[in-house]
């Protein structure tokens, strides 16, 4: 279902690291709750389409700011209550197809189910969730799924699950630590792999190390590429943008910045977590791909409830 009139979310669209300026994402409001308030959250993108979800309803778009078309996916077949629900959004090459994959925890039996959405299709199907991977949840909601050759990568409490977007497939991988030596995690795409921030406890202090998925000979195993500066103060990274330079952030002063780690450098951005209401930071690559369905945006209305997510141009 495509919409005529779709209301209008501000995104922050970071040019540089100096100025910013605002593009207006095309969703109309619609959810099932009677909430008064409209906000989104950034799934994942794909060669210049971004999918978007609705935190009030399961509804999901796919949106090309570059050509200022949209559409507004199918309601999924697994519409139940649930502890949580993951999203990942990635691109099929074998299969030409892009395709969304819900993971959810019914909140009635504690099971984990999946469906996936074909735009070649332009439906949901259930997919099958090995026994094995009800241990692997929860879901943790703010670290962002990646999708890295046509794979997937879902952090969990125990383990990164990765689904192949082809085979659709999942497999577990399980943390270079002991849960209980982990204090935060998150991860991102770092040099062309899936990988991953880990703070640590290291005697009286915190470390935060980057450690890479690799496949060596056949076997797939971490590798830990560097360590952080200890008096440097993270509670997050968000992103890597290249050059060693990775994007921060510190909860105490609701401040977003640069860190280079080859440099050992910091340079905060004109970003503030208060004054923007940043939800996600992500790179972006423009292009003119579309999808069967895609309509074009004739009108805009602008909301004053939303998230924002900061696009930063890949190079």
């Amino acid at each position: 279902m495509v919409r005529d009139q779709p209301e209008s979310v501000p995104l922050a669209f970071l040019g540089s690291r100096e100025n910013s300026s605002c593009i207006q994402l095309p969703l109309q409001f619609h959810t099932g709750t009677q909430s008064r308030f409209t906000r989104f959250r950034f799934i994942g993108y794909c060669n210049g389409l971004v999918c978007i979800a609705d935190y009030y309803s399961p509804m999901l778009y796919v949106w090309n700011p570059s050509i200022k078309r949209f559409k507004m996916l199918p309601t999924p077949n697994l519409i139940t209550k649930t502890t949580g629900v993951k999203l990942g959004f990635g691109y099929d090459s074998v299969c030409d197809d892009y395709k969304v994959v819900r993971i959810l925890v019914s909140s009635v039996s504690n099971v984990v189910e999946a469906e996936l959405y074909s735009a070649n299709e332009d439906r949901w199907r259930d997919i099958e969730v090995p026994v094995g991977l009800n241990n692997a949840w929860p879901l943790w909601s703010y670290i962002p799924v990646h999708a890295i050759n046509e794979v997937l990568y879902f952090v969990a409490s125990q383990v990164l699950v990765s689904f192949d977007l082809h085979n659709e497939l999942f497999e577990v991988y399980r943390y270079p630590f002991p849960m209980k030596d982990i204090r935060n995690f998150t991860s991102l795409i770092y040099e062309g792999a899936v990988a991953m921030i880990f703070k640590t406890a290291v005697g009286d202090g915190l470390v935060h190390s980057l450690w890479t998925l690799d496949d060596a000979g056949g076997k797939v195993c971490w590798t830990k590429k560097s360590v952080f500066e200890p008096e440097l103060e993270i509670d997050r990274v968000e992103l890597y943008l290249g050059s060693g330079c990775f994007v921060a952030v510190d909860f105490c002063d609701f401040q977003y910045f640069v860190y280079d780690l080859e440099k050992k450098e910091t340079e905060r951005l004109l970003l503030s977590l208060v004054e923007h209401n940043v939800s996600s930071v992500v790179k972006y690559t423009e292009s003119l791909v579309s999808l069967a369905g895609f309509e074009q945006v004739e009108k805009v209305v602008l909301s004053e409830e939303t998230m924002h997510t900061v696009l930063f141009p890949s190079q």
